[in-house]
């Protein structure tokens, strides 16, 4: 992955969420540039993606058309703009954590800073939601609107 891990894909990574669509291309299975293909699911280092089914015998898939997506591979994510959930932003922020202590040697000292900033802007966020009271042990979670959650990209 450190090969071609970059800032921009990281971020990417970072702000991709279930439901978005994703177009990758991996050294080991092929160019899959031309077809946006759906997000099913986020992990600590890559995406589930569920491959367009207008490919034609896809490489790397499994039995029910889906593959995992390393950080490196992403060409562009296209957001959907969905609400999305307090536990999703509590899970990016622990990703992101790790993610940070494990890459460091990959990126500029200007670049590492930049996630440091986000990280801070992650914990902020979720404190500030956290205060709004949006959440209530009683009630199912409120979902947040995501431009909320993009904005924190912004100025890094």
């Amino acid at each position: 992955m450190a090969n071609n891990l970059t800032l921009d894909k990281t971020l990417d990574f970072f702000r991709a969420f279930k439901g978005d669509e994703i177009t990758f291309e991996t050294s080991h299975c092929g160019n899959y540039t031309d077809l946006h293909s759906e997000i099913h699911g986020v992990g600590p280092t890559s995406l589930r993606v569920k491959v367009n089914p207008s490919y034609i015998n896809p490489d790397c898939v499994d039995k029910d058309n889906m593959m995992d997506v390393s950080i490196d591979s992403i060409r562009t994510v296209l957001s959907k703009n969905t609400p999305i959930e307090l536990y999703e932003i509590d899970g990016k922020i622990e990703t992101l954590r790790g993610f940070i202590l494990k890459n460091k040697m990959y990126f500029t000292p200007s670049e590492q800073m930049a996630l440091e900033n986000l990280l801070r802007k992650m914990e902020l966020f979720y404190s500030e939601v956290l205060l709004e009271g949006n959440i209530d042990s009683e009630e199912e979670e409120k979902e947040i609107e995501r431009n909320r959650f993009k904005s924190l990209f912004l100025n890094l």
